[in-house]
């Protein structure tokens, strides 16, 4: 390419020796030509990637219900009793809640282009751990902006306070895919979610809801996490452009996912009495004694496979119908009734 400008610089010197005026109205040609090409009509708009930032947080745990989700991101305040958390640990979680994540999106009081901008954002959700496999953050339940009277909202009415816009934006779930099966090694859960009707000094909060899957039988270990991997332009007015909105990743780990609360109660008793407190049911040696184990739902999604054991007994020796340990599913509010005998 240098060589190719170096030969036309030598043409165009030619030129100019021979005749000045001749190449001044060149130039004024090709000038003009330039300018009317900049205004001529349908020519694309700037896309606009500098008009945004983000602001990647977690609702407070608790100040939502986390059987349906739910939070406010008000003046970022944060606590797990105030606004946001920038961090999650699964001790406030059981297997089977909402984890709600919070995305600010705020536009320029004076951006490129002031016609209504659309923009798509890409998450990505751990769906296996960093250590034992057995728990992911899947899948995306809900993507929405947080308008209305919504749990913790400091605004009028209840209205999360840190939405100030015309309330005429949307957000839809585009895709959610997961690159190799679910609690699989280095699994992870790729989520698009699209803005539209993003204005110049507006500023919306995006609600997504993910839930916490938990797989029967396992004991899983370290930490889970969630991210906001980039960002995109997609539209300005009615025009499509691509353009990538400036700023890094932004993650929110999900700590000692081993913490997790099984939304379980479990009863034992031992010939009828319940053994919690000494002294128990008095047995002879060599007698009959028969166990039951009432197995209930508290939480508000069915549970599947859930497995009943006792660190006295085989796993064999304990049946929920069947002749299995294991409960192929429980609803919400349901209970079963496992049993073993043995001799004391």
């Amino acid at each position: 390419m240098a060589r190719g400008r170096h030969a036309r610089t030598i043409n165009v010197r030619d030129r100019i020796l021979g005749s000045g005026r001749r190449v001044a109205g060149l130039l004024t040609a090709v000038f003009v030509l330039a300018l009317v090409f900049s205004v001529m009509p349908g020519s694309p708009s700037w896309a606009a990637g500098g008009d945004f930032s983000l602001d990647f947080t977690a609702a407070a745990p608790f100040t939502y219900d986390h059987g349906t989700g739910g939070g406010a991101y008000n003046d970022r305040t944060i606590g797990k009793n105030s606004d946001v958390v920038e961090s999650l640990e699964a001790g406030d979680f059981a297997c089977n809640e909402i984890v709600t994540f919070l995305t600010a999106i705020t536009v320029d009081t004076s951006p490129d282009d002031t016609d209504p901008q659309t923009i798509e954002l890409q998450y990505v959700f751990t769906a296996d751990t960093t250590g034992q496999p057995g728990a992911a953050l899947y899948p995306v339940e809900n993507a929405s902006i947080n308008y209305g009277s919504v749990q913790n909202g400091a605004g009028a009415g209840g209205a999360d306070a840190g939405v100030i816009d015309d309330l005429g934006s949307t957000a839809t779930l585009v895709s959610q895919n997961l690159d190799s099966p679910l609690f699989s090694h280095n699994a992870d859960l790729y989520a698009r979610v699209r803005v539209t009707d993003l204005e110049p000094g507006e500023q919306v909060v995006l609600r997504i809801d993910v839930r916490i899957a938990c797989e029967p039988a396992t004991s899983p270990t370290g930490n889970l996490q969630a991210k906001l991997d980039s960002a995109r332009v997609t539209e300005i007015g009615e025009e499509t452009v691509d353009d990538a909105v400036s700023g890094g990743a932004q993650t929110i780990p999900f700590k000692k996912v081993g913490d997790l609360i099984l939304d379980l109660d479990i009863e034992k008793a031992t010939n009828g009495q319940d053994a919690d407190t000494p002294t128990g049911p008095q047995i002879v040696v060599g007698g009959q004694v028969d166990w039951t184990y009432v197995v209930t739902n508290t939480g508000n999604v069915t549970l599947t496979g859930v497995a009943v054991t006792d660190d006295q007994l085989a796993d064999a020796a304990i049946d929920c119908g069947g002749g299995s340990n294991v409960i192929a599913s429980l609803a919400s509010g349901a209970s079963v009734t496992c049993t073993a005998s043995g001799t004391a």
